[in-house]
């Protein structure tokens, strides 16, 4: 039996529109994520966002609340390629919008996540007190991958130099590096002349990345500073960063000479 001419052009355009659909499907690739956790406390939890910017690079922040707050630029996108097979390995596209326990719950932990692709495609969830079956497993593998970005922005170089309205004058240096911190102080006020070497697990490394991320916040932006006259105080300082990134300047705060020296005095022996 002869197949109708018909009928055999219709199959031939189908097989070539299958075949067109079949190698022209561009993959999807994420241009936004954010995941978060808040406690009941004001200010607690952490929370994660990662965008692309217009000209390509990659910009994160990392809200830890009261503790600190930090922002970087990254040249390559790659982390949301690795972010995106999270997503694909725990199905985490399949949550529901929304978690709630069947019952009332006050004063208790919430989280939440949303996420783009470069198709204008986007998905959101969320939840109180209630969470997916796979969440945890989730969750540690995103806080595995982003969290260590924080100690890009570590100090592992500070110096300063301060003179105060009453002539005394202080000079303290930090040196981070791998295992061991060594610590400088000189305080002529307080017959300080020592040098400290610390294993860094000694120094509390969590607490370490917080104060290292809101001492820069300070002397990048001078208006997070706390009230206080300048009491005719100077204050000279050097500081690298892990990820390379210099700051030095001078500025005339005395709560900026205050916490720095608390930073470092935190160390001193009892």
């Amino acid at each position: 039996m002869k197949t109708p001419v018909f009928f055999a052009v219709l199959l031939g355009f189908a097989c070539s529109a299958c075949t067109l659909n079949t190698g022209a499907k561009t993959p999807e690739r994420l241009t936004y994520f954010s995941f978060g956790e808040h406690g009941s406390m004001a200010n607690s939890g952490e929370s994660y966002s990662l965008s692309i910017t217009k000209d390509g690079q990659l910009s994160i922040l990392i809200d830890e609340g009261m503790l600190s707050e930090t922002k970087m630029l990254l040249p390559e996108t790659t982390l949301l390629d690795s972010l995106l097979a999270i997503v694909k390995t725990y199905k985490m596209d399949k949550y529901k919008n929304d978690y709630r326990p069947p019952y009332d719950v006050f004063d208790g932990d919430s989280w939440s996540l949303y996420y783009s692709y470069d198709s204008g495609r986007s998905l959101s969830s969320g939840g109180y007190m209630a969470w997916p079956k796979n969440f945890s497993e989730a969750r540690q593998a995103i806080v595995a991958l982003l969290r260590p970005l924080r100690e890009r922005q570590a100090i592992t170089s500070l110096r300063f130099s301060a003179t105060d309205g009453q002539g005394h004058s202080i000079e303290y240096s930090l040196e981070h590096g791998a295992s061991l911190t060594t610590l400088t102080f000189r305080d002529a006020e307080r017959t300080l002349d020592t040098t400290l070497t610390l294993n860094n697990s000694d120094m509390c490394d969590l607490y370490y990345y917080h104060e290292s991320a809101w001492l820069v916040k300070i002397l990048r932006e001078p208006e997070a500073q706390p009230a206080g006259d300048s009491d005719a105080t100077s204050v000279n300082y050097s500081l690298t960063l892990a990820d390379g990134t210099s700051l030095s300047g001078t500025t005339g705060k005395k709560s900026t000479l205050e916490f720095l020296t608390d930073f470092f005095r935190r160390w001193l022996p009892r």
